[in-house]
């Protein structure tokens, strides 16, 4: 099973509050400092960062109270092998700010390098909320939890392993489209050979359409299966719902079936070449072969340009 542990912002209990108010709603018990919730395979456990750690204080500040964190924060993850911890300092401090900031200064402290072997491996994460009232960081949570029913999906927003996940999604929409892709440009390039086009009539009859449904539950969020991690998660976790990319996907396979053309003609000709392979109307699949074709690269290029948005910035 997988571990997420959070300490919330030290500098106050706002999100602390906001965490044990939302999952009292969820019918939790929640007593002391500590709060654990489990959905699927990831067990979360929120912790009260203010009262379990204290206060570490900013660059040039208190030493001894900086070494008295640390040692709180040890005595708290020490065990952890496998979890993924966060600490959200407020502010947005990340890491470097705050905490290994003081681990230099305080070199000969005997927890220094237990903690710093965390923060190597990647588990030992600074994050935020990007909100400060208590009902801002309610929604907040709701965001990278799907109304905490989803605990993956906050994991993948701590850890920030957006590329990887627009790697798989890339990779699943190959495995759904490609076949199809190849198939066309083989007729193409055979100028519609007689046998070739029989086979291919034949192996996509009343399969092809069925195509649409199955990428758009990897693009969009399924209110069915809200444990599956699909595009539209990471787009709203990295903020790029405004992107040009995202913009043009959502044009080239729409959420949903457009009332109108205007906007959709290339998802419309990719749809009628796919209806077209249903019912094996080979002039159809002829006249719109292309489209097909060029549509299908236009959808990987917005994908591959997501990515390189995620990748260098």
């Amino acid at each position: 099973m997988k571990k997420i542990i959070l300490f919330t912002r030290i500098v106050d209990e706002e999100e602390w509050n906001a965490w044990r108010e939302l999952l009292q709603q969820k019918g939790v018990n929640v007593q002391g400092n500590t709060i654990e919730y489990t959905i699927g395979d990831v067990q979360l456990v929120v912790k009260n960062g203010k009262a379990i750690l204290g206060t570490l204080p900013p660059r040039g500040g208190n030493g001894a109270e900086a070494e008295k964190f640390i040692k709180n924060l040890w005595e708290q993850i020490q065990q952890e092998k496998e979890a993924i911890i966060g600490i959200h300092f407020g502010s947005g401090q990340s890491l470097d700010d705050r905490l290994i900031y003081w681990c230099k200064q305080l070199q000969q402290n005997q927890n220094i390098e237990g903690i710093l072997s965390f923060v190597n491996s990647g588990r030992l994460l600074a994050y935020s909320t990007g909100a400060g009232s208590k009902d801002q960081i309610k929604g907040w949570i709701n965001s990278v939890t799907d109304n905490l029913e989803n605990l993956e999906k906050l994991g993948i927003y701590l850890k920030k392993e957006y590329s990887f996940y627009i790697s798989k999604i890339r990779h699943l929409i190959l495995n759904i489209f490609s076949p199809i892709d190849t198939d066309l440009s083989g007729l193409k390039d055979s100028n519609f050979n007689e046998n070739y086009l029989e086979k291919v009539m034949k192996a996509w009859k009343n399969k092809a359409g069925k195509k649409i449904e199955v990428a758009r539950k990897k693009i969009y969020k399924d209110k069915k299966d809200k444990n599956e991690i699909c595009l539209e998660d990471i787009i709203e976790m990295a903020e790029l719902t405004q992107s040009d990319q995202w913009e043009n996907l959502k044009k080239l396979l729409p959420k949903d079936e457009p009332q109108q053309s205007n906007n959709y003609n290339e998802y419309i000709q990719m749809k009628e070449v796919l209806e077209a392979l249903d019912r094996s109307d080979e002039n159809k699949v002829k006249s719109n072969a292309e489209a097909f074709c060029k549509w299908f690269k236009s959808l990987v290029e917005q994908i591959d340009g997501i990515r390189e948005q995620l990748t260098y910035s």
